[in-house]
């Protein structure tokens, strides 16, 4: 069953990568990466990144429809080791961002606020998948502020966006 995730990741990604570059997905192999551009190699890399964000929010708002409808379903291991999986592999593709655009510097203190919202983001996760009924759902409004928060600072490229 992980197999089948990892591989749908993967198909997800190709297909992504190849509907923004107009190719068919005949053309888009994983060979392509390698006759490509530092540009183009830094723009795919970001389609990760975007992708994994997606796939990231939507299993995480999954899994708290599913702890309050059928909590047995997560039980299963596929739906434990998933997230894990999915969430690593964001963060890979957010650091290797990081140090390609040479953005690890004080003049980019956005990307520290990302860090930290990310840090709130996570523990308020936590909270919300380890409890119930009220707690839940304030700590699950607050990950979702901080989610909202992380994606405007990363297209603002501004930390203190509402001031």
């Amino acid at each position: 069953m992980p197999q089948i995730i990892l591989l749908s990741i993967l198909l997800c990604i190709l297909s992504s990568y190849c509907i923004i570059k107009r190719h068919s997905f005949h053309e888009c192999s994983f060979v392509f990466l390698i006759h490509t551009t530092q540009l183009q190699r830094n723009n795919m890399i970001k389609i990760f990144h975007l992708t994994f964000i997606l796939l990231s929010i939507s299993t995480f708002i999954v899994r708290v429809i599913l702890s309050e409808t059928h909590p047995a379903i997560l039980k299963q291991k596929a739906l434990k080791i998933a997230p894990h999986v999915i969430d690593s592999l964001l963060l890979l593709s957010g650091i290797t961002l990081i140090f390609q655009g040479g953005w690890f510097s004080m003049e980019y203190g956005w990307i520290f606020a990302k860090i930290l919202a990310l840090v709130g983001y996570i523990g308020l996760g936590i909270i919300v998948m380890r409890n119930h009924g009220t707690t839940r759902w304030l700590a699950f409004a607050g990950a979702m502020a901080c989610f909202v928060y992380i994606g405007v600072v990363a297209v603002t490229k501004d930390a203190f966006f509402f001031f």
